[in-house]
């Protein structure tokens, strides 16, 4: 995950008139004067560095260096070139060594953020981000290059809406900084896909909704009951009470169910699969009439909201679980929204 952060050209930068998140984006060569009789080695070094020459880079930026001991931005660049040759121990001190000399120099920590992602770090990504005090003043890229360590460590986390804002934001201080333009070709596809996941979450929340809606009786029969399943979800129910199908059609799938939960034998074993928990919110049901106000039934025992839709893996909420299974039904009866224990299924709650 972890994108390297070109090495910076102090005499190269300029002062643009911007502003991001109250901070004044201004050149950094205010705050690391290039030491006296230095230049050429600079020049050459930083030459070196951008056209990927690691091993030469980290020789002339250790000479520079040797020279200026505590200009900061050469520990950062001889960081790039060690982590280039995968010596990422070495370029995590030089780092740190940056971030002593001048805790304001957002690029050393923005940097070794990008390591600890490559590495899979990303707690501790997340964790040095957040000590990370922007300065008042800053310059273009070294904004965007903390908007874009936002990014990555956001799209690790899996949160791909914050990290777009995080690179929506990157974008306006540097337009034309290349790892700006780089994740936003990475962030296509996972934001495409965020919103459709978005789209399939509000249909499932609707769906559930509709469900509620629909008026049962408690002696409805039980392909009332479980008809409105699509065929993924009556595949799961069959798995979870231990009937294997195989890809059979979906009237098929809701028979064979519906003549599982209709057989007293079939349903005391599922009884027994049971956790303590469930067969206790079961029972409650039982003793209520077989029937449950929903919000009753939710508030006691939490909601199926969080489940993963279609059944293909076993619901995690208690409610989700003893859908799967086929002993709650969800309807409105007697004109409230409700949570039920079909008649037809034999001692169910018992």
């Amino acid at each position: 995950m972890g994108q390297r952060i070109p090495p910076q050209d102090v005499a190269a930068w300029e002062l643009v008139d911007v502003k991001s998140q109250q901070n004044e984006i201004t050149p950094e060569a205010a705050s690391a004067p290039m030491p006296d009789g230095l230049d050429p080695l600079y020049e050459a070094a930083t030459i070196a560095l951008r056209r990927g020459r690691w091993k030469e880079a980290e020789k002339l930026w250790r000479e520079f260096l040797a020279h200026a001991p505590t200009f900061h931005p050469a520990y950062h660049n001889l960081a790039v070139a060690l982590a280039q040759q995968g010596r990422v121990a070495e370029a995590e001190t030089h780092l740190r060594k940056a971030v002593e000399l001048d805790p304001g120099y957002v690029f050393a920590p923005c940097t070794l953020v990008n390591l600890y992602l490559r590495e899979g770090r990303v707690a501790e990504a997340r964790e040095l981000l957040d000590r990370v005090i922007v300065p008042e003043s800053v310059h273009p890229e070294a904004m965007a290059a903390y908007c874009t360590a936002q990014t990555q460590v956001a799209a690790a986390e899996g949160d791909v809406e914050k990290a777009v804002a995080w690179l929506d934001t990157a974008a306006k201080v540097d337009p034309d900084n290349l790892t700006v333009k780089e994740l936003r070709k990475r962030l296509r596809i996972p934001r495409m896909l965020e919103k459709a996941l978005a789209k399939l979450r509000r249909k499932v929340v609707q769906e559930k909704l509709e469900r509620r809606r629909r008026v049962l009786s408690q002696d409805a029969p039980l392909p009332d009951c479980y008809g409105i399943y699509s065929a993924g979800e009556l595949a799961g129910m069959a798995r979870a009470i231990g009937i294997d199908l195989g890809s059979s059609q979906r009237q098929d799938i809701l028979a064979a169910v519906c003549g599982a939960l209709e057989n007293s034998e079939s349903v005391a074993a599922i009884r027994r699969g049971l956790r303590a928990e469930e067969t206790a919110a079961l029972r409650e049901v039982a003793d209520a009439g077989g029937r449950t106000d929903y919000e009753t039934f939710t508030r006691a025992h939490g909601t199926d909201a969080d489940d993963e839709p279609g059944w293909s893996k076993q619901p995690q909420s208690l409610l989700g679980r003893l859908k799967c299974r086929g002993l709650l039904v969800e309807a409105t009866v007697e004109r409230r929204p409700s949570v039920f224990i079909p008649k037809r299924i034999p001692c169910a709650g018992s």
